[in-house]
């Protein structure tokens, strides 16, 4: 699967190191950075404090920052 076009290869390198944090399904919240980048594909790679990682593309990477309102683009 190709990236969809639709983010910039350097703006996907300013996602890496950011911290996010989710909102698990009993209201508990769990903290991750974003360790990497997958331009080819379009994914991001993040690995949350339980040790777990996740794949995200960005428009999904995107709703969970704005969905906790702290967000400073360039």
């Amino acid at each position: 699967m190709a990236n969809d076009g639709n983010l910039d290869s350097n703006f996907g390198e300013w996602f890496l190191g950011r911290e996010i944090q989710i909102r698990l399904c009993m209201g508990s919240i769990l903290s991750g950075r974003v360790i990497d980048y997958a331009d080819d594909v379009g994914w991001f790679i993040v690995r949350y404090e339980d040790g777990d990682t996740e794949e995200l593309y960005w428009k999904e990477l995107l709703e969970i920052i704005l969905s906790f309102g702290c967000y400073d683009f360039p």
